[in-house]
């Protein structure tokens, strides 16, 4: 476990961000307190031509699979009860929403240390 909060504006849930790539929602008040499990959204992985600008090839390549994202962090959203920010090991941040497990906003990490929202 990266990272453990308890969401400020609903105290009885504990958010965990786990080595395994999950963000866990736990409900203390519940007899299995697990609520939900969260996992960043996977983009769509890029070509073998698309990472190699001058690379043609006429045999088929084999898509690169895309790499899993570590959650680093996790806190609940201070004026929303309903949704949680995670940061990930690649500098990206996603806002969810607790109750679809839908992922509603997406700040991809840039190495020059910008974001991209989405």
């Amino acid at each position: 476990v990266w990272g453990l909060d308890v969401h400020s504006e609903s105290p009885r849930i504990l958010l965990s961000a786990s080595a395994d790539g999950t963000i866990r929602v736990w409900d203390t008040n519940l007899q299995s307190p697990l609520r939900c499990t969260l996992r960043a959204p996977t983009p769509p992985p890029k070509s073998p031509a698309a990472q190699s600008p001058g690379f043609r090839s006429p045999q088929a390549q084999p898509m690169p699979m895309p790499r899993m994202l570590v959650p680093t962090c996790v806190r609940g959203c201070p004026l929303d009860a309903a949704s949680c920010i995670a940061g990930f090991d690649d500098g990206s941040l996603v806002r969810f929403d607790i109750e679809s497990g839908e992922a509603i906003f997406v700040a991809e990490g840039d190495p020059w240390g910008g974001y991209h929202s989405q």
